[in-house]
């Protein structure tokens, strides 16, 4: 009467070469496809014959093996996986792409030495404080705020005659045609002089 191992050594034996033969597919196919949902099937059919080959082994797996030593020579297999295994991290490794780290600090300055005007967007030396391209005033406009809308973009600009406070234009003509005075020296303007 054959015992359980000898009964399963048979589907052992298919079991073991069917995943040998997987692992060689997987090897020749790892160079043509590259999708997620190949690795996903490729890692249920690895749990499926491992939980197979559990089942079938059961606690006599060690029995087993001992008994299959003389047979199989094993020893190729393990060289033929441990290559596998260095080609397919070297593989994955490669996919990553991984890029260095820009370290700020290091690029050269030389590389950000200009800035754009604020007014026409022409790319302006460092060393220029007005822009030759429209004549902004790029030290001065920086700190501009609106007095009448608190606004801070770049527009027609205009200064009160008596105070000389900087407006937009807009705002400080409308002002001046409803209140007829400067709004921070308060002082009567003329909208016709203006």
């Amino acid at each position: 009467m054959q015992t359980r191992i000898e009964k399963n050594s048979k589907y052992i034996y298919l079991i073991s070469l069917i995943g040998i033969a997987w692992e060689i597919i997987d090897f020749i196919l790892l160079f043509y496809i590259n999708d997620i949902y190949y690795d996903m099937l490729k890692y249920a059919i690895n749990i499926t014959i491992t939980l197979i080959f559990i089942i079938l082994v059961n606690k006599y797996a060690i029995i087993l093996f001992l008994e299959l030593i003389p047979f199989v020579n094993l020893v190729p297999f393990f060289i033929a996986f441990s290559i596998y295994s260095i080609i397919y991290v070297k593989y994955k490794l490669r996919k990553l792409h991984l890029q260095p780290v820009i370290d700020y600090a290091q690029v050269p300055v030389s590389d950000y030495d200009g800035r754009f005007c604020q007014n026409c967007g022409m790319k302006i030396n460092i060393k220029t404080s007005t822009c030759p391209n429209c004549g902004f005033n790029l030290e001065e406009d920086l700190r501009f705020q609106c007095p009448i809308c608190r606004g801070t973009k770049i527009e027609d600009s205009i200064r009160c005659p008596t105070c000389n406070t900087r407006f937009h234009k807009r705002c400080f003509l409308e002002w001046v045609k409803i209140k007829g005075s400067c709004p921070i020296c308060k002082r009567a303007i003329d909208s016709s002089t203006i």
